[in-house]
């Protein structure tokens, strides 16, 4: 923090700044609106070092970060390389119908975490054996739970799984905004918590893909499984 600059507005400005060079380095497509984003930020903070310096530091802070990330694995490129797919068999994933889309983001288990020392530092230990009573069990429960017409789901299960359907950072981020919006600490403190969030979400998405590609053989896919003799498993979906 710089000596005898407002803080409120050193912090406001930085921190706009910081977002600005971050988000125009990774979506260049549309540095226009994050420009214009900007530029309505800044005209609510005065003119004076407190502005001019803020800004400087929100671009070498972001400039720093974005180094420090580089080649981490998380680019469009990068997550979403191409998935083999292994010979069909019992207890191996196959495509879920009645899309059968391609498996997605398998390269996000490749990724540099932020927080993790590393993508298996919790891999989860691998399925049931195929054919053991557990798989068994587990079996009858998603046809019994997971079939279209089940006559033992509720609705309000239902619900749930309609509710979880959807992109996880869809789902989180408009609590997270809510929580945000009512926050009465400082400005640093909520840009904490922003990026706290976000940290935690990607490190969750890198340990998650990396616990269920190692073990895709026997993982079984709830959407496809109760319709098929042979068994399928959960999808990089």
């Amino acid at each position: 923090m710089p000596h005898g600059v407002n803080r409120d507005d050193f912090q406001e400005a930085a921190l706009a700044s910081a977002v600005h060079t971050s988000l125009t380095a990774l979506v260049p497509s549309r540095a226009r609106e994050l420009d214009d984003a900007l530029q309505t930020t800044l005209e609510a903070v005065p003119d004076g070092p407190a502005e001019s310096k803020g800004v400087a530091a929100g671009t070498r802070q972001a400039r720093l970060m974005l180094a420090a990330r580089e080649g981490d694995g998380l680019d469009p490129a990068s997550v979403n390389r191409p998935f083999t797919m292994p010979q069909a068999a019992p207890g191996v994933w196959q495509p879920t119908p009645s899309a059968s889309a391609p498996a997605i983001q398998f390269g996000t288990r490749l990724a540099k975490p932020f927080l993790l020392a590393s993508a298996d530092q919790y891999r989860l230990p691998a399925p049931p054996a195929l054919g053991s009573a557990r798989y068994r069990a587990d079996l009858a429960e998603v046809r019994a739970y997971g079939e279209q017409n089940s006559t033992v789901r509720t609705a309000a299960q239902t619900e749930t799984a309609n509710f979880w359907a959807s992109l996880s950072l869809t789902l989180y981020n408009e609590p997270l905004r809510v929580a945000v919006t009512r926050s009465a600490g400082p400005l640093a403190e909520q840009a904490k918590l922003v990026a706290l969030f976000h940290v935690a979400s990607v490190d969750t998405q890198i340990a998650t893909s990396d616990s269920s590609t190692p073990t895709c053989a026997g993982v079984r896919s709830p959407p496809s499984a109760p319709g098929r003799s042979t068994p399928t498993p959960r999808g990089h979906r």
